[in-house]
């Protein structure tokens, strides 16, 4: 209800109430004094709604307001000023004015509404400055929303829309990834020309098994020769195609498996999608950087989205875009973006994703098959242990996650605490 009272465009406040007492009263006291001084009294108060009525009419003719950001592309933590400049340009005063903007809240986590009261005179302005910070990547809509100016009695006010504001676009920042130390050149220091239905090159060591190794990475010649298992060692070798898959999806307010702190609990999703698309910027500078050709796929709006990148060019070209694509509600992103791209078996996946439990870690394995023929798989884990309270039942869960995964053919990176550090 005070939401809708606050959109009304004139609004009476319980002065208002108050109107017919002082008429009644002025009226009495002038037929009892029979004074000038008492006749003009009421005529001031008969009188005074009609000039209330135009001098609010001024206010909502002749108050303009500009607003400015000083940028409105910019990267997490990055301090962004706003300057608002509210302009009185006519001969009236208005003493009780309030500005209503739209602003960053303290954690810049979202945007809230904030009130600032002014007065103006005569062909006058009044200037406000803010900073703030943006602790989230996304899109925000920041300015003034409105004006109110209300009577000299604060019995009428009237609401002057403004929709005066800017749309800021804020970044994930770029991070880096340690490189693998096992990516190796050909012998003859030539780059392999790789490209998405092209061909990849993989390369081979043989070491002995270790618990937690792929059954299909055993080398049976080799182990027929000898007493114990010996297995391929994979290696990835420059040239070769990688594909980047991205988790965007919600967890933890549909599947958490884990209690958040209090004061955590509403931006767990937010912290953990800002991880994912970092770690997945991160991931793509560090295979362009060792020669590779990397499909970036992802979900924006219930659709699979992909693109193919040769070069650090191609990267700033898509950055503003991904870097502030929204979390997708859609389940089960890593999985649906690999059966659209079946054209891009045989690459090297890496998985992105915040997101452990028994039945990911079964559909992550299963990812993994897919790409069988490819070395080099990688899952980048993105989640930020410090938002959630210590629960040893899930360490314990997540080294038997962490076995299947590597027994899956995965090599785990964990993002959160490289990019902690």
């Amino acid at each position: 209800m005070r939401k809708l009272l606050s959109r009304l465009p004139v609004t009476f406040t319980a002065q208002a109430l108050l109107y017919p007492l002082f008429l009644v009263l002025s009226l009495i006291f002038a037929q009892l004094l029979r004074r000038p001084v008492s006749y003009m009294l009421f005529v001031f108060v008969l009188f005074l709604p009609i000039a209330t009525v135009v001098w609010l009419i001024f206010a909502r003719l002749c108050i303009r307001v500009v607003f400015r950001p000083s940028e409105t592309t910019v990267n997490k933590h990055t301090t962004v000023r706003f300057y608002v400049c509210v302009t009185n340009k006519c001969p009236l005063p208005f003493a009780f004015v309030t500005a209503r903007m739209s602003l960053p809240d303290k954690r810049g986590m979202r945007c809230e509404t904030k009130d600032f009261t002014m007065a103006l005179l005569p062909f006058c302005s009044c200037r406000i400055e803010e900073a703030a910070e943006f602790a989230f990547r996304g899109a925000y809509h920041v300015g003034v929303e409105c004006l109110y100016v209300c009577d000299l009695f604060h019995a009428v006010r009237i609401r002057i829309p403004c929709e005066c504001g800017a749309d800021i676009s804020v970044l994930a920042r770029r991070l880096e990834l340690p490189r693998h130390a096992h990516i190796k050149t050909m012998p003859d220091g030539t780059r392999i020309v790789g490209g998405f239905g092209g061909n990849s090159a993989d390369t081979a060591d043989t070491r002995l098994y270790e618990i937690g190794d792929s059954v299909r990475r055993i080398h049976w010649k080799l182990s027929s020769k000898s007493e114990e298992l010996i297995v391929k060692d994979y290696t990835r070798a420059e040239g070769t195609d990688v594909i980047i898959l991205c988790d965007l999806e919600p967890h933890y307010e549909k599947f958490s498996v884990r209690r958040a702190k209090a004061e955590s609990a509403d931006i767990v999703d937010l912290c953990h999608a800002d991880i994912v698309v970092e770690a997945a910027i991160a991931a793509v500078t560090r295979e362009l950087s060792a020669g590779n050709s990397v499909m970036l796929a992802y979900m924006e709006n219930d659709a699979p989205t992909a693109f193919i990148l040769r070069s650090a060019a191609d990267l700033d070209e898509i950055y503003p875009r991904f870097a502030a694509v929204p979390l997708c509600a859609c389940e089960h992103q890593p999985a649906l973006l690999s059966g659209c791209l079946s054209d891009s078996v045989g690459t090297a996946p890496v998985l992105v994703t915040p997101y452990l439990d028994d039945a990911a870690v079964a559909e992550y394995a299963a990812i993994a098959d897919t790409y069988k023929n490819a070395a080099g798989s990688e899952l980048i884990l993105c989640t930020a242990d410090s938002l959630f309270e210590p629960d040893p039942e899930y360490d314990r869960s997540c080294r038997e996650w962490m076995a299947r995964l590597a027994a899956a053919g995965y090599t785990v990176t964990d993002a959160a605490k490289i990019f902690k550090k």
